[in-house]
């Protein structure tokens, strides 16, 4: 290996470990402790070195993560697709697919929406999530009477999801759904019965 080659190689090892330690700071203490100085430290790097691959700082290495964690979450919803024949099936699955993303990265998934006190400056978000969600959309344009309810059906669904996934995070669910305490079958339940009524209901008033 070339020196060149070996310097690229140590380019992308340090900016991953600063995105790592980024992460995991996050996770410990909560995204409003994470600061370039913070990462430096756990990383065992000078400030300046972090500036070199993020030279817009903090909001440069959030961008990046919302990046990453939307590009991911696609990936899931995709091979989740494939996981039944039937649509309304597909659909269940696809939402059961963004539930337990947020759920193995619970930190990437803040930054990707601005949840626990993390901003992202991002315009992106809306085109984002159109991109990793477009396999519960062409499902959705099956269900809806016209192609103009389609955008708002897609949005219908995402804060059905999303707010459950908002809430769960928040600790703060209502009377009569899993409490924080109870497994994870039970919640999956839940998911899984709000999106057959969320199902239900949009075909009800497409008329299918």
């Amino acid at each position: 290996m070339g020196i060149v080659e070996r310097k690229i190689r140590h380019n992308k090892a340090v900016r991953d470990s600063i995105l790592q330690a980024a992460r995991r700071i996050a996770t410990e203490d909560g995204w409003r402790a994470v600061s370039i100085r913070k990462i430096a430290k756990h990383i065992e790097y000078s400030p300046p070195v972090i500036y070199q691959h993020f030279p817009a700082g903090k909001g440069q290495l959030l961008q990046t993560l919302q990046d990453d964690g939307f590009e991911l979450l696609r990936k899931r919803i995709e091979k989740a697709q494939h996981t039944a024949f039937e649509r309304e099936l597909q659909l269940v699955n696809i939402s059961l697919a963004y539930w337990k993303f947020s759920l193995e990265y619970p930190e990437l998934y803040q930054v990707m929406f601005n949840l626990e006190g993390v901003f992202v400056d991002s315009k992106n978000t809306t085109a984002q999530l159109k991109r990793a969600g477009k396999p519960a959309m062409d499902i959705l344009f099956h269900m809806t009477s016209s192609p103009k309810e389609l955008e708002e059906v897609f949005f219908n669904w995402w804060a059905v999801v999303h707010g459950y996934i908002s809430v769960t995070m928040a600790q703060q669910l209502p009377l009569g759904s899993p409490k924080e305490r109870d497994d994870k079958e039970q919640k999956e339940a839940f998911l899984r019965r709000a999106i057959s009524r969320f199902i239900t209901s949009v075909k009800f008033i497409s008329g299918r």
